[in-house]
């Protein structure tokens, strides 16, 4: 259940990027912590279906450990580089928040419409009385 879950959590997010670019075909970099070979390979399935209703995006997959997220995508937020997505975990996040990294997505959430998100995908990193996710989406154009 959880993978499926983050599967459509990884769709949602690819879904998101589609709207955020013009005609250049785009590199999407996501990280993931799926790092079972048939969750990696479920993950590449979604990108292929992806990428061919998309043929102006590319994704390339990043999984690793969930040890490694936190450290990794704050070495690539400081060095300027950071993926375009990523998994993320309430420490991380609560850790994000702390160090004023995040950034509100109440208009991406507004914009796909919040019935359109689990519950508990929106409520991952709320804090007071908005929802924030990884300081890397793209934001989706009203």
């Amino acid at each position: 259940m959880k993978r499926v879950a983050l599967l459509v959590c990884l769709a949602l997010v690819l879904a998101m990027t589609s709207f955020a670019w013009g005609a250049e075909k785009k590199v999407v970099r996501i990280w993931h912590t799926e790092t079972e070979p048939q969750s990696v390979a479920g993950f590449q399935q979604i990108i292929n279906d992806f990428e061919k209703q998309n043929p102006d995006i590319s994704v390339k997959q990043e999984a690793m450990a969930w040890g490694d997220l936190e450290a990794k995508l704050t070495a690539a937020l400081a060095a300027g580089a950071p993926p375009d997505a990523s998994h993320g975990q309430a420490v991380t996040c609560a850790s994000f928040y702390a160090k004023g990294l995040l950034r509100e997505q109440e208009d991406i959430a507004e914009s796909i419409g919040r019935d359109n998100i689990w519950e508990a995908v929106r409520r991952q990193c709320y804090h007071d009385t908005s929802t924030t996710e990884s300081p890397t989406p793209r934001p989706h154009p009203s």
